[in-house]
């Protein structure tokens, strides 16, 4: 098969994919959450929409004084908590990361973006951080209700 044919299989079958699975929006989400919250919850699962990801971030922040409390927490009583939500615990050590990530950068677990500013200009600040795993960008950019990409993981990209 050549490079061709298998380039206009592929652009048919995300055709398919597209018909039979349509993107879902959670702008409604998006609205209601701060960008920090954004970037928890795509760091906590691959699939935001799952809502007992919601559930664990709202007990996050219910449970802890801050972000950077959560920042400062064990990665055990952080995977407790994701546990509880049927979430991969070992995602705590990434939320670490990330909160230290923004943290390490502004000095503060808080932005100045929200997420009412421009697409472009989140995705600009999101794409500045340099270890930030592009699964996780594409994720808060579907939520915003403004990317079309499905995520994918840094693996993936490489051949893209």
């Amino acid at each position: 098969m050549t490079f061709k044919q298998r380039q206009n299989r592929l652009k048919k079958t995300v055709l398919l994919l597209k018909k039979h699975y349509p993107m879902r929006r959670a702008k409604a989400t998006s609205d209601t959450m701060s960008l920090i919250q954004l970037l928890v919850l795509a760091t906590i699962t691959e699939d935001p929409y799952v809502p007992s990801a919601m559930q664990a971030v709202r007990r996050m922040e219910r449970d802890y004084v801050d972000w950077n409390e959560v920042r400062v927490s064990s990665s055990h009583e952080l995977g407790e908590v994701l546990k509880a939500y049927r979430l991969d615990p070992e995602r705590a050590n990434d939320l670490k990361s990330m909160l230290q990530m923004i943290f390490g950068r502004e000095n503060k677990l808080s932005t100045d973006l929200t997420s009412s500013d421009s697409f472009d200009i989140i995705k600009s600040y999101l794409l500045g951080y340099e270890n930030c795993p592009r699964r996780v960008v594409d994720t808060v950019l579907m939520l915003l209700g403004e990317h079309r990409d499905i995520p994918a993981g840094d693996q993936v990209m490489r051949f893209a």
